[in-house]
């Protein structure tokens, strides 16, 4: 039995629009009428299903008719091979990208009870990419662009190198701002590293939570709380300070950064 578009639209399922779109491709041939109708029968509903299941896999119209013209099933076989393959690729992301939430969602927890507190913690190692200098200039060459298309992976970072932590005498500590990230994100997606990166091992870390409206420049009072922390519990700094802005927020146009900061700690 045949049918006009409308009615046969209703029988499969499948838009008007659709069913005409790929008449119009060359994909399907119902017969014209004397009226100037075109009626479709089972034939085309096969083929207009199947080219509905061939869409899903992500074919565009183009390919699937290549197929229709003449390619073999095994040519249909390792197409669905590469698909497969790419889909993985995106699962893995995804999964990647829900473990980074959850990661993220643990630093902000860590932000909101750690202002004015410190507490200890085992991490892996990190890398951070400066873009600075350590003074207020941009330094003239980076690989950041690079850094930069694996977000949310990265997060943008302050370090501070130890030496500097360790220094009573000045009053404040020049970050290095950029990107950093954990080490097995470092591997995961090759991001470069050069000489002017700071590697941090892993290790047992202690961590605080300051609020400062230069990540450059940071007030040695900003942390004092973990150079009294690692004192009484005869703690001594192992490594550079690495920093994670969490928030920026604005107070009269000024902005305000939170920043969750760490520093690996060994017994003395």
């Amino acid at each position: 039995m045949k049918k006009t578009v409308h009615s046969f639209s209703q029988s499969i399922g499948i838009h008007p629009e659709t069913i005409r779109y790929y008449r119009q491709s060359g994909l399907i041939f119902p017969q014209i009428q004397p009226n100037k109708f075109y009626e479709y029968d089972i034939n085309e509903a096969m083929i207009t299903l199947l080219v509905r299941e061939m869409k899903a896999y992500g074919w565009n119209l183009s390919t699937i008719k290549d197929y229709m013209n003449g390619q073999k099933l095994g040519d249909l076989h390792c197409s669905l091979q590469i698909q497969e393959a790419a889909l993985r690729k995106q699962i893995r992301l995804a999964e990647l990208k829900l473990a980074r939430i959850q990661e993220t969602q643990a630093y902000l927890e860590s932000g909101l009870r750690l202002t004015g507190k410190v507490e200890e913690f085992d991490g892996p190692a990190t890398w951070a990419i400066p873009f600075t200098n350590g003074q207020s200039d941009f330094r003239k060459k980076t690989n950041l662009d690079q850094w930069n298309e694996h977000f949310p992976f990265v997060y943008t970072s302050v370090t501070i190198p130890l030496p500097l932590l360790q220094d009573e005498d000045t009053l404040v500590y020049q970050g290095y701002c950029g990107l950093g990230a954990l080490i097995h994100y470092v591997e995961e997606f090759k991001l470069p590293v050069d000489d002017t990166c700071f590697f941090q091992p892993g290790g047992h870390f202690i961590r605080t939570c300051i609020t400062t409206k230069s990540v450059h420049q940071i007030h040695v009072h900003d942390l004092f709380i973990l150079k009294e922390y690692a004192k009484t519990h005869h703690y001594r700094f192992a490594s550079c300070t690495g920093g994670r802005v969490l928030l920026t927020q604005y107070a009269q146009k000024d902005p305000i950064f939170h920043l969750l900061v760490w520093i690996r700690v060994e017994p003395e």
